[in-house]
């Protein structure tokens, strides 16, 4: 007999963990397991990405109200989230809030799966009917700056945790001990041919061709500069422009908080012939694969997915030194992993720009490996199965 397993996720919007989220419902065994797949809102850009074998329920959040008119009404809302110290913080008050005005889902169901942190999470412990319910997660805990006290509550009810790698759940077994033997690794899971099926389905957003003589950086990411640290990147390419190391042109797909901030920050530099920024992509993989270096400055990450993307396209990654980066890449062979500081990024992109031999030996060593880990869906089976 089938089992029935329920998904929980925020919004089908792009990032790694959608892509993530694509990727098993693709390739999870349909004669085994009936899957329903619930959202808060049924919005993104990759709704129709969402295989057929899946069915889609009516949105969590129901209400005439609009939910952004809805946080701003909650009195509770903002009393616990301006208490908080950080952004992260506050956001977890308001994922719990939300979670409050969603519909109770009563339909039974084998396993319930939280398939991200925060709301996803808050909504299955208190709105949902599962056997078995997890937890997974795809941050390091201590470095996004979590409240744990929020969470542990929620920890606590849930059968197993799932952290995407090895370093990430090192992280969370330390700052919750309790939890130890709730918790389990498994990668992100990322095809190839699924990688390069969506490369063929669009033409690149961007024109390399005018740029063949330059260094091509790309990056796709959330435009927000406390994560992923793109301020951090235009400061190392001013200098390098000041330095007469000018041959360069970097793309930045994605949108965000801090977008305007971007775009002011590129004029005020005059970099607006270097760098472009193209917004959001529902498909940004054909656009990566024209770059040279894949360009992640991010201050904190959990496993990003889009790192493991540009590599399944030979494009070489530059990355900082992340806790998983080492999981994700062999230092200096088929890529870089800097510093994680503002002096660290600049001296790798430095020699990125300069030792060009290097950067066209390491992208010929990433087009020779193998990146799709499909092997690791018999680790998800076994979860189901436990």
């Amino acid at each position: 007999m089938k089992k029935k397993i329920l998904i929980v996720f925020r919004e089908m919007t792009i990032g790694g963990s959608t892509t993530s989220l694509l990727s098993l419902l693709s390739e999870i065994d349909a004669s085994k397991y009936d899957i329903d797949l619930i959202l808060l809102t049924r919005t993104g850009e990759l709704l129709g990405a969402i295989p057929e074998n899946v069915r889609i329920l009516e949105p969590a959040y129901r209400s005439k109200l609009p939910l952004r008119l809805r946080k701003r009404l909650s009195v509770r809302n903002y009393y616990y989230a301006l208490a908080r110290k950080n952004e992260n913080q506050r956001s977890q008050c308001i994922a719990r809030t939300v979670a409050g005005y969603c519909r109770r889902l009563r339909e039974r169901y084998d396993i319930g799966i939280a398939y991200l942190e925060g709301w996803p999470m808050y909504y299955l412990m208190e709105k949902t009917n599962a056997e078995k319910k997890i937890c997974w997660l795809h941050i390091n805990y201590s470095k996004s700056e979590f409240d744990g006290a929020i969470d542990a509550p929620y920890y606590d009810r849930a059968d197993r945790i799932v952290l995407v790698s090895d370093a990430c759940r090192a992280d969370f077994d330390a700052r919750f001990p309790q939890f130890r033997e709730k918790t389990r690794h498994i990668p992100n899971l990322l095809s190839s041919k699924f990688v390069q099926r969506r490369v063929a389905l669009s033409a690149p957003a961007f024109d390399w061709t005018a740029y063949q003589n330059e260094i091509k950086f790309v990056s796709v990411c959330r435009i927000n500069f406390a994560q992923k640290g793109l301020d951090r990147a235009m400061a190392a390419f001013d200098r390098l422009a000041h330095e007469g190391l000018d041959d360069f042109v970097w793309v930045v797909i994605g949108e965000g908080p801090d977008e305007r901030r971007m775009r002011e920050r590129i004029a005020a530099l005059h970099l607006e012939k270097h760098v472009f920024m193209l917004g959001a992509d529902p498909n940004p993989l054909s656009t990566v694969a024209g770059a040279d270096v894949f360009l992640l400055p991010s201050r904190q990450e959990g496993k990003p997915m889009a790192v493991t993307e540009a590599q399944m396209l030979g494009v070489m990654p530059l990355v900082t030194a992340y806790p998983s980066a080492a999981e994700q890449i062999e230092r200096n062979a088929d890529g870089i992993i800097c510093e994680n500081s503002d002096e660290g990024i600049y001296r790798a992109m430095r020699t990125a720009m300069t030792q060009r031999g290097e950067i066209r030996r390491m992208k010929d060593a990433v087009k020779e490996r193998e990146y799709s880990n499909l092997k690791d869906l018999a680790l998800v089976e076994r979860l189901l199965e436990e």
